[in-house]
């Protein structure tokens, strides 16, 4: 089934992302297209917006961008527009644009949780864009209460990829041997 090898490829982009794996991951997103050249352009957002996180983990900014417009503009109240706002509020931090980072990692907050009722770290760590955009910003009191915010919900989550964000995230508001000890 071609869109069962889409979803497949999508879902399997995300594994190898969140190992370190970004050429595999890269590859996955290549093979998950392969529904939309038949006209299954439904989850654009989910799957570009997995490639600009990417992307700017690999410093190719110019290539995030390109992703975050293929992601096109979601449908308000869809699941589609927090992930995006999410995506391009990274894409914005990476390139320097620390208000609107953390305007965007904000809004991506408060549309998952007004409109879906879901504030998992592990799913969507705006908190973490918002604390290293407040801390770009010179606001370390509200990148303080982010960070502290998501370390509270990760460990709620016991997810442990979410804690080793959310102190990573912490250490960036420290200095010495407690940044040391996050870290």
């Amino acid at each position: 089934s071609m869109l069962s090898f889409t979803m497949g490829s999508y879902h399997r982009a995300i594994g190898r992302y969140h190992r370190g794996d970004l050429t595999g991951a890269l590859a996955d997103l290549d093979q998950s297209q392969v529904a939309n050249k038949d006209g299954w352009t439904s989850g654009d957002a989910w799957s570009q917006g997995l490639r600009v996180h990417i992307q700017v983990e690999r410093g190719d900014l110019a290539a995030a961008r390109d992703a975050l417009t293929a992601a096109g503009t979601p449908p308000p109240g869809s699941m589609e527009l927090p992930i995006a706002t999410f995506a391009r509020a990274r894409l914005a931090l990476a390139e320097g644009q620390a208000a609107a980072a953390l305007r965007d990692a904000e809004a991506a907050g408060e549309l998952l949780a007004a409109g879906f009722d879901i504030d998992h770290p592990g799913f969507v760590p705006w908190r973490r864009t918002a604390a290293l955009a407040a801390v770009a910003l010179g606001e370390r009191d509200r990148a303080r209460r982010r960070a502290d915010e998501l370390l509270d919900r990760a460990r709620w989550s016991g997810v442990a990829r979410a804690v080793g964000i959310a102190l990573r995230t912490q250490a960036v508001l420290t200095d010495g041997e407690e940044r040391r000890q996050l870290l």
